[in-house]
């Protein structure tokens, strides 16, 4: 794989992790995972990882959610129309895509953008359907 698809596919994990984040009705357990995958994404020394890591409270470890700046338009979107939710009798099916068109139209003038947000928030949906699927997992 190369950078440029490792950077993609980095992309879109974060996407999905947004979406799992704003879903969930707590921070995810504390815990250095995130960091240490991370860390290999960008390729960084075990010494530098260590001293991140001595750097860092592990109270604070996934708390607060880091939005990389290409993904800042996507969560834009993505919260505003998170109250466009299409639902059934088993519960979410998935954000009313009609609707996420449309603000996605009225901001972005570009076919290649909209084409791009649009798949950005569906990655941030379904990481917050995964969670709310988990969720329900947990309480069933």
């Amino acid at each position: 794989m190369g950078r440029a698809q490792l950077r993609q596919s980095a992309e879109k994990k974060k996407l999905i992790e947004a979406g799992e984040y704003w879903a969930s009705a707590s921070p995810r357990a504390k815990n250095t995972d995130g960091l240490e995958a991370d860390f290999d994404q960008f390729g960084l020394s075990q010494e530098l990882r260590e001293q991140i890591l001595a750097d860092t409270d592990p109270q604070t470890i996934d708390q607060d959610f880091v939005v990389l700046a290409e993904n800042a338009e996507a969560l834009d979107v993505f919260m505003f129309c998170q109250s466009q939710w299409r639902t059934s009798m088993s519960g979410l099916i998935g954000l009313d895509y009609t609707a996420v068109i449309a603000v996605i139209a009225l901001r972005y003038k570009k076919r290649k953008t909209q084409r791009d947000l649009l798949e950005s928030v569906r990655l941030v949906e379904s990481g917050a359907l995964g969670a709310f699927a988990k969720m329900r997992q947990v309480d069933g």
